[in-house]
């Protein structure tokens, strides 16, 4: 049965308070700069604070050694290459060198707090309670997936804000098991990145950090059929990430039943520092 502590929900509450506040207070700056970094120290902060101290069965170090290098280096060679293929209207811009490197940074800057939350610390939290592997992954997906449904704050569109659930359900599923297959969470964030790169190279380019501007136009209604062959396509589409997160699931298992995880504490917000 799907269990949240009171840490969990603590945390996913603290986290859709800053983002609906952040929004309100930043809504006349038009510039992604501050509209990522100020959420991300505030979610960082809160993640110190309920988190402080964490027993992990994976490593939060930085220079966590990366396992299974024989499948995770072709995985990012590939993931690199759907981003590129993704973002090919980016590629053909004329962007200067820093303007790339500034907002593959700005990228990392959300997707690794991302997946330190959701995969680094709730997905570790469950193993740790006991719960099954594939659970714990079912269970961190799932709370990822749920924290997207604060876009309906901004989007009007209902069917829109669905998709990004399911798609959010998948992507999950993938960097979960990514994560738990290579054992670093820097480099977990990093995969998240290439996914996430062509959503914001097809919005900010020409060397400009601005948000582009919207048009204030009333969301039509989508007839029911076309709106479930919409998401019917989005997940047949996406389904390879789903394959293949399970596939690495099951080598995980796998490594997992010859070699079992052994509880480590260490600080969850402090890396560097542990005690075993």
């Amino acid at each position: 049965m799907f269990k949240l502590s009171l840490k969990i929900v603590l945390l996913f509450v603290s986290i859709v308070v800053v983002l609906l506040s952040s929004g309100i207070v930043l809504k006349g700056i038009d510039t992604i700069l501050l509209k990522r970094a100020i959420p991300f120290v505030l979610i960082i902060g809160l993640v110190a604070i309920i988190l402080w101290r964490n027993s992990v069965f994976i490593s939060l170090k930085p220079l966590a050694t990366v396992h299974n290098k024989i499948i995770v280096i072709p995985a990012m060679v590939l993931l690199f290459a759907y981003s590129a293929w993704a973002s090919d209207g980016f590629t053909s811009q004329t962007n200067s060198l820093p303007f790339v490197i500034g907002l593959v940074g700005l990228i990392y800057l959300q997707t690794f707090w991302e997946e330190l939350i959701f995969r680094g610390i709730i997905l570790n939290h469950y193993m740790t309670k006991g719960v099954s592997l594939i659970k714990s992954l079912f269970y961190s997906s799932l709370i990822f997936a749920l924290i997207h449904l604060i876009n309906l704050w901004s989007n009007p569109s209902i069917e829109s804000v669905i998709n990004q659930v399911l798609f959010s359900i998948v992507m999950g599923v993938f960097l979960g098991a990514f994560f738990l297959l290579c054992r670093n969470i820097y480099l977990a964030g990093l995969a998240h990145t290439l996914i996430n790169f062509p959503s914001y190279a097809n919005k900010y380019q020409n060397d400009s950090f601005i948000v582009p501007e919207q048009a204030n136009s009333i969301a039509e209604s989508t007839p029911l059929s076309e709106t479930i062959m919409g998401t019917f396509l989005l997940l047949l589409v996406y389904s390879p990430f789903l394959l293949v997160g399970l596939a690495f699931l099951y080598k995980v298992k796998k490594d997992i039943a010859k070699t079992p995880l052994i509880l480590i504490n260490e600080f969850a917000f402090k890396p560097f520092r542990s005690k075993g």
